[in-house]
């Protein structure tokens, strides 16, 4: 049964957070729209969809080589070394 709670409490605080970004995307976008108007909206749009697109594929890698480095030295059973590059990988 507790975990039961904690997983509706859970449910809702992530269902709170989304609908409280959602409302503060949806405010921001009506508030640029009446600073830059409708031509710079859609440039900005067209911009923002291929830089998303880009910064995808950048960051693509990360996770795999992450979770590569962690696993190769949990392998060997040496947590010096384990702490050590799960650190380095936060700071690069």
């Amino acid at each position: 049964m507790k975990r039961f709670k904690l997983l509706l409490f859970n449910g809702l605080l992530l269902t709170a957070t989304s609908f409280l970004m959602r409302t503060i995307g949806f405010s921001f976008n009506i508030y640029i729209s009446k600073k830059v108007g409708t031509e710079a909206l859609g440039v900005f749009g067209l911009i923002s969809s291929v830089y998303m697109f880009f910064i995808t594929i950048a960051t693509s890698g990360i996770q795999f080589a992450t979770t590569r480095l962690i696993v190769s030295e949990t392998a060997f059973i040496q947590d010096k070394h384990t702490r050590k590059s799960y650190e380095t990988l936060l700071f690069i």
